[in-house]
């Protein structure tokens, strides 16, 4: 009984984050400053309706990839990692590709060096797929497997630290002896 209501208050308060989160679109505009996400390579919805939808995917989907995180084994948290990582490396592309077949090559001469911009528009103004937002968490649960392995994240530390270890370990003769 006492898991059954533990599960049932977690559920209600992830489901309480996920409408604070949807309720972000309600910030009044002049709190970014007016700004919208707009310019040659075209104008987008408002800031914090953008915010709320971001947020939303990090709520909706950062619990479970916390939960894996911390009671999978290692391999695991590796592999999904690896894998929301790859998921997201494909939707990028698939991303890119779209905006090359459709606004690349329908844009004016003008608008052409703009294609970066414009992709990331895109990217940032899709909140219907949460690719950024699987990119982060899988990049978050590759550190942690990292961290919690006790490996360095960057691999020249491990080197650096290999080798100040050598450097201070005592050598085969003691000068005492």
């Amino acid at each position: 009984m006492y898991r059954a209501i533990i599960w049932l208050l977690t559920m209600s308060a992830w489901a309480v984050c996920l409408r604070w989160a949807l309720l972000l679109e309600k910030l009044p505009a002049a709190t970014f400053g007016e700004h919208s996400v707009c310019g040659p390579w075209g104008c987008g919805p408002p800031i914090p309706v953008l915010l709320a939808c971001h947020t939303f995917w990090l709520v909706l989907l950062g619990p479970p990839a916390f939960l894996a995180a911390a009671q999978l084994p290692s391999k695991w948290v590796r592999r999904l990692g690896r894998l929301m990582v790859a998921f997201a490396a494909v939707g990028l592309i698939a991303v890119g590709g779209w905006e090359a077949a459709t606004w690349f090559r329908e844009a004016s001469e003008w608008e052409r060096p703009y294609v970066v911009h414009r992709y990331f528009f895109e990217l940032v103004t899709l909140v219907d797929v949460p690719i950024l937002e699987v990119l982060f968490l899988g990049g978050g649960l590759l550190l942690v497997e990292q961290w919690r392995l006790g490996r360095p994240v960057n691999p020249e530390a491990r080197l650096i630290d290999d080798r100040a270890r050598s450097s201070v370990e005592p050598s085969a003769q003691s000068p005492l002896s």
